[in-house]
């Protein structure tokens, strides 16, 4: 599907599935996980600028910074996280040792909805915002379901982090994405 610009996809994918490397010459990308992205490391995405990820659990940010490196060319870069039950035990993920080429020299914006501030959330933010050479701004939109303490503590920690804002201040999505949980 060489002309394929826009897709919204909302699937289960086995290992012996050829669909998304049918889809690596997409634009703009909405993605909606229901299991575990095995397949991130499987597919190069050579001209996607634009990706959302919904129902994304932290526990996979490993495969999520194999993702990135696979998108060299990515602009705009969207996590809608899942709700975890406050007995999560956060996954401790070993932070790579190079950065994804689209971190060093493309990627402008980034957003990250329904944050907790559990620990693997945090670093993963962390490091996208500080190996993001040419971001312009990061937003962070707090889980609604935080106290008023628990936002006070995320929004302090997430404002030390250089062009980073809080949900009180972030206007509404693309129209693309306006669908997406």
């Amino acid at each position: 599907m060489p002309h394929l610009v826009d897709a919204s996809i909302t699937a289960t994918f086995n290992q012996e599935d050829n669909f998304l490397s049918s889809i690596s010459s997409i634009k703009y990308l909405q993605l909606y996980l229901l299991d575990p992205p095995w397949w991130c490391n499987t597919v190069t995405y050579s001209r996607l600028i634009e990706c959302c990820i919904s129902n994304f659990d932290p526990e996979w940010c490993e495969s999520l910074v194999v993702f990135l490196s696979n998108c060299p060319k990515l602009k705009v870069f969207r996590v809608d996280s899942i709700d975890r039950s406050e007995n999560h035990v956060p996954v401790l993920w070993n932070q790579p040792t190079s950065v994804p080429e689209c971190l060093s020299y493309c990627l402008e914006f980034f957003r990250w909805t329904k944050y907790a501030g559990r620990e693997d959330e945090k670093q993963l933010i962390w490091y996208i915002v500080q190996n993001s050479k040419c971001l312009k701004r990061a937003k962070i939109w707090l889980k609604s379901t935080c106290n008023l303490e628990e936002k006070r503590k995320m929004t302090k920690e997430l404002k030390s982090l250089p062009k980073v804002l809080t949900s009180a201040s972030i206007p509404d999505p693309p129209a693309r994405w306006k669908n997406i949980v």
